[in-house]
């Protein structure tokens, strides 16, 4: 509501299918940002005797009519945008890599991970999970449901779209496709999730490495963890091939198209007031694994709390400075947290999360989650990811099981203006129960981070050594004994890696880096004056 003023009475907000109106019993606007309110929560009590379906969601605002002198009210329509007494049936199906491309799905042919599948004629999109399985939940009626190919992809199965009546549920619409094998390193998507680090109770995290390429001779490839030393580990999903102190290890081979290679973390969390870190490196290597092809790096810091808000979104990159200016072409990767903090168990939970329209939906991929997800979006970029079956225990059975997440990362999109300020907000629903509103997340998107880099130039309070980094395997940054937080940018200003240092030197690895000039930034803990430098890779 940026150039009209907002509803005014209860009846400005309703819901209406056909001669049924239901009025909203009281409404809330939450202004977020500087000059306009950016949310509005309506209640409404539901008689069970109204019918059941969809209903269109109106929302009147007022225009000032400079010639009559009278506000004029402006009837904001969302066609379809709630539905009453659930769903009546679920459309699914599969998507899977037809290898020989014979139009059906053979041993051996494999899930395709992360493709959209779209249905009409309400313009709704899902996207296909690990196994590539895709579902949507709906109301009465008759719909086309057809796959997004893609680049590279091909449909080679029959028909290319489906007509299916709801109800009943329909299973089996499944799609065929097919990728000539990539070109060059193999690909893989990787994501690191981790649950705020509380005192008193284990602090846990999870990586996912999965194969997002299309050759059939699988990857292999190492998982490593540096943490700090105040973490010492407790236990895993998967036990590590190795250990020591500060450090966990595994490795994984034969990890075919779609496959995934992940795992829980358990700590054993140090007091409150403690700051912790660790970094997580996915190597990729060929199939004799002497050659590295790819490397992902991930890191986390933290201080331990007592009192950390469970349901809970974040943005990374995060931005710099109070405005969180990130650069123009950035990949924005949200997670959002939640956890069962009632009394009993949760059965189905539920995330709405509309995207800010200025984010690309066709770029939008789930990178992991806590548990088996159905992504469904509306032609208007909301999201719905639903839990179904979770079975999400309460805190007080099981804390760190009562804890979730789901994880995906978005571009935004291409001619935006400078600066383009994005916000994000989602709501967690657990069964029939309110929803949670979570913080907002916010980046304001630039071509050029405003703060000149090339001014950093206080290097008197640190050491980073050794500097020119030339055929030495590490990097090591020495903030004397001082626990500290650092941040490294190239030499636009884009942000490339930030973290925690503990006390003892911080080693980075010299595969970090291309040939280059580098900056960094080192806040020390007690309040000392922030250092920063550069350094340089050859």
């Amino acid at each position: 509501m940026t150039t009209a003023s907002p509803p005014l009475n209860t009846t400005d907000v309703y819901i209406q299918q056909g001669a049924t109106i239901v009025y909203s019993t009281t409404f809330s606007i939450y202004q977020q940002f500087p000059n306009f309110s950016d949310s509005l929560e309506a209640q409404f009590d539901l008689n069970p005797t109204i019918p059941f379906g969809s209903y269109d969601v109106h929302v009147l605002c007022y225009q000032y009519d400079w010639w009559s002198g009278t506000y004029i009210a402006v009837d904001n329509v969302l066609a379809g945008g709630f539905l009453v007494g659930g769903f009546s049936g679920t459309l699914e199906g599969d998507v899977y890599f037809d290898s020989n491309q014979n139009g059906t799905r053979d041993s051996g042919d494999w899930g395709l991970w992360g493709k959209s599948v779209n249905l009409q004629p309400q313009n709704f999109t899902a996207q296909t999970d690990l196994q590539g399985h895709y579902k949507f939940y709906l109301d009465t009626g008759v719909y086309d449901v057809a796959v997004q190919t893609g680049v590279n992809f091909t449909l080679t199965s029959t028909p290319a779209s489906y007509n299916v009546s709801i109800p009943p549920s329909s299973t089996g619409n499944d799609f065929g496709m097919y990728a000539p094998p990539p070109s060059g390193n193999q690909t893989q998507a990787f994501s690191v999730w981790t649950h705020p680090m509380r005192c008193s109770y284990l602090g846990f995290s999870s990586f996912t490495a999965i194969n997002n390429s299309t050759d059939p001779g699988g990857q292999i490839g190492s998982i490593s963890i540096l943490h700090s030393s105040n973490l010492s580990f407790n236990s895993s999903d998967i036990i590590p091939t190795s250990m020591t102190a500060t450090s966990l290890y595994w490795t994984y081979s034969n990890l075919l198209p779609g496959q995934s290679f992940s795992s829980y973390v358990r700590y054993n969390n140090p007091p409150a007031g403690d700051t912790v870190w660790y970094v997580v490196i996915d190597s990729v290597y060929d199939a004799t694994f002497t050659t590295l092809q790819q490397v992902y790096v991930d890191s986390f810091g933290t201080v331990t709390s007592c009192s950390v808000d469970p349901n809970d979104k974040h943005v990374v990159p995060a931005g710099v400075q109070a405005d969180h200016y990130t650069l123009m072409n950035s990949e924005l990767t949200y997670t959002i947290n939640f956890q069962n903090t009632g009394n009993d168990t949760a059965f189905i939970v539920i995330i709405y999360d509309t995207l800010d329209s200025n984010l690309d939906p066709s770029t939008l991929e789930i990178l992991s989650s806590s548990d088996p997800v159905d992504l469904q979006m509306d032609a208007n970029g909301a999201l719905k990811f639903t839990f179904y079956n979770i079975l999400l225990p309460d805190s007080n059975v099981d804390e760190p099981g009562s804890n979730g997440y789901v994880i995906y990362r978005i571009r935004p999109r291409t001619g935006l203006a400078d600066p383009t300020v994005i916000s994000n907000t989602a709501h967690i629903v657990f069964d029939m129960n309110a929803a949670v509103v979570t913080n907002s997340t916010m980046n304001t998107m630039v071509n050029q981070i405003p703060v000149g880099i090339a001014t950093l130039t206080n290097e008197n309070r640190s050491i980073v050594v050794p500097n020119p980094l030339t055929n030495r395997s590490e990097l090591r940054f020495d903030s004397k004994g001082k626990s500290a937080m650092y941040t490294i940018y190239d030499s636009t200003g884009r942000t490339l890696e930030s973290g925690q240092i503990n006390q003892s030197p911080l080693i980075l690895y010299k595969n970090f880096f291309s040939t280059g000039l580098y900056f960094y930034r080192i806040i020390l803990a007690g309040g000392d004056p922030v250092s920063t430098g550069k350094f340089i890779v050859r």
